[in-house]
């Protein structure tokens, strides 16, 4: 009896656990994202401890308060039973202890069927799980790199993704979807610059950072590698058959350096530098050995943006005195989902975490202006272009951020400050594919084609994949494995 009882609290715990572990997925996970879910469960999360940490603490504390909460309702209810029917307590106990756990079961199926897309990932996977073939995308749309020339000479480069930033974070009257223009520094710059309109789309594989920055120097997609039994975990070589722009400019002579605040073991950033250019790698943990951060500081992901500008600006210093031209990529966290971080330094009215987006957007942009405007008065600026972009949609809920209507089709922001191209048209459909050559020709480089990968350059007249195919199209396309992908993958050619 003891033991049955043991058994069915355990269980009610259990189901309790699962019930709560799904709302905190759809708040941590970008979960409609399949292609992102199962590269990240496959990849390596090293660098992630102390977000997983919060995450199961989170789960712990709240599915502990339910199941007390279960455990007196199950108490009292059994209680006034075998007092009523004056039937024995144990006895009614269990009966009612099978009920509840029958009850938790079904609402725990109830609530995941309508809230992972599991069609979805279960088409995914056996898309995955069949044998390549040759892909009509890669055969007839992908360019590859060819010698390119500078005849203007070789301009510094300064790319920074900026973590879940969008142009819909304007308001109605910019271009945006709120009310109130949550970004005001960065429409001025966008005003005041060269800017692609309404922004970059989402497309398959390119929407979570590591896939992002893929994307828009490689020009593919991270495409879910080899099948959902071969882990990706510790990769040595990262795409070692794709050329990415930190390999251009690794092989025009450039100091490439990548800078992040985060730990770049988390989705093997740190092997994508390797593999790509040999790039300079300058992340949490570098900052932290280097004594030039204190892990006594960290706060969610690692180092927050204010911080990491100022980081930044002593790296460009470094840079700059070197001999060669320098090229760098700066990620920020701040913005990162569920809810970002609220920087204290920011004025903000004190809100609750699920409250506060608005105003760490509002702290975003005004880093991200203050940043621009140092760079402005620095001596290599004349000579560097500085590509601002966003490194991919929100994933943070529509309310939290703002949006009265949650369908609207999200674009990433993008501006480019120093250009040495001239755009033809601003108003373009385009993805992260196109920012590949769109970033070199900003930097004078003559490409013949106007295209690399998949992406075209938005400053030349060619249309984008997406303007040809359309997002359906795009999305099937780019889907499944291919026999030229594996070459991305494995760096080897498939028959």
């Amino acid at each position: 009896m003891i033991a049955l009882l043991i058994i069915l609290s355990l269980s009610a715990l259990f189901f309790t656990s699962l019930i709560n572990l799904i709302p905190l997925l759809e708040n941590f996970f970008p979960i409609d994202r399949v292609e992102a879910v199962l590269f990240t469960i496959n990849q390596n999360m090293d660098g992630s401890n102390e977000i997983v940490s919060f995450f199961l603490k989170k789960l712990f504390l709240e599915s502990a308060y339910y199941f007390a909460l279960v455990t007196v309702g199950v108490s009292a209810i059994s209680f006034a039973i075998a007092k009523q029917k004056r039937l024995p307590l144990k006895q009614t106990i269990i009966k009612t202890g099978i009920i509840c756990n029958i009850l938790l079961f079904t609402s725990f199926i109830y609530v995941a069927l309508n809230t992972f897309p599991l069609g979805r990932y279960l088409k995914l996977w056996r898309e995955n799980m069949k044998e390549p073939e040759h892909s009509f995308l890669y055969t007839n749309e992908y360019i590859p790199y060819s010698k390119i020339s500078f005849k203007e000479g070789k301009k510094n480069l300064v790319v920074i993704f900026l973590e879940s930033i969008e142009s819909n974070f304007q308001d109605k009257k910019n271009g945006g979807d709120l009310d109130t223009n949550r970004i005001p520094e960065i429409t001025q710059w966008i005003k005041e610059n060269d800017s692609f309109s309404p922004g970059g789309k989402p497309i398959f594989g390119t929407g979570w950072t590591i896939a992002s920055t893929v994307a828009k120097t490689c020009g593919i997609p991270l495409n879910f590698p080899s099948g959902v039994f071969h882990s990706v975990s510790g990769i040595k070589n990262f795409l070692p058959g794709a050329t990415c722009l930190s390999d251009i400019l690794n092989d025009q002579g450039y100091n490439v350096l990548f800078a992040q605040g985060s730990k770049s073991d988390f989705a093997s950033m740190n092997a994508f530098a390797e593999t790509h250019g040999k790039s300079d790698l300058h992340d949490y943990d570098y900052y932290v050995n280097s004594g030039r951060f204190s892990s006594e500081n960290r706060v969610n992901w690692g180092i927050n943006d204010r911080t990491l500008f100022e980081l930044a600006k002593d790296d460009l210093d470094s840079l700059s005195k070197k001999s060669k031209p320098f090229a760098m990529f700066l990620s920020t966290i701040d913005a990162h989902m569920p809810y970002g971080y609220m920087d204290p330094q920011c004025s903000h009215p004190n809100q609750s975490p699920k409250e506060q987006y608005p105003y760490v957007l509002q702290c975003n942009s005004k880093l991200l202006d203050e940043f621009l405007k140092w760079s402005t008065k620095q001596p290599w600026f004349d000579n560097t272009i500085i590509a601002v972009m966003g490194d991919h949609e929100t994933y943070v809920p529509a309310e939290a951020v703002g949006f009265k209507n949650s369908e609207i089709t999200h674009h990433w922001l993008n501006f480019f400050v120093n250009s040495k191209a001239s755009s033809k048209k601003e108003k373009r459909d385009f993805t992260s594919f196109d920012m590949y050559p769109t970033i070199l020709e900003a930097m004078g480089a003559e490409i013949t084609t106007h295209a690399l990968g998949l992406g075209r350059s938005l400053y030349s007249d060619e249309p984008t994949l997406l303007e040809k195919y359309g997002s359906d199209s795009l999305n099937n396309l780019l889907k499944g494995r291919s026999k030229e992908y594996d070459f991305f993958l494995y760096g080897k050619k498939s028959k």
